[in-house]
């Protein structure tokens, strides 16, 4: 687990902390499903609707382009459900599920 407190001195708030965490949840998913089917990038840029190099950035953990949105729509493309708890709720705020996403 990452400690708030790093983001929080680089300053970072709390919903951009459990922001981030989700996102990198949905990129490790996706990540590693495309490694599990053991695809090429360029069978899986076709596989998700997305070009060679943004699967090559992706798969190095590279998440610019790459936002909570668009990383979930991929992986329902793959037939994934992920659950991220990684992250609790900050306080009073939003939980890390509260994107609507299991």
């Amino acid at each position: 687990m990452v400690a708030r407190g790093v983001f929080l001195e680089l300053g970072f708030s709390e919903a951009r902390f459990v922001d981030l965490m989700f996102e990198s949840c949905l990129l490790q998913a996706v990540h590693g499903t495309i490694k599990s089917r053991v695809w090429k990038q360029v069978a899986a840029a076709v596989q998700l609707g997305m070009d060679q190099a943004m699967i090559s950035r992706l798969m190095v953990g590279q998440m610019a382009g790459l936002s909570i949105e668009r990383l979930a729509y991929r992986l329902s493309l793959l037939r994934q459900v992920v659950g991220c708890d990684r992250c609790s709720a900050p306080r009073g705020g939003r939980r890390s599920g509260g994107h609507g996403f299991q």
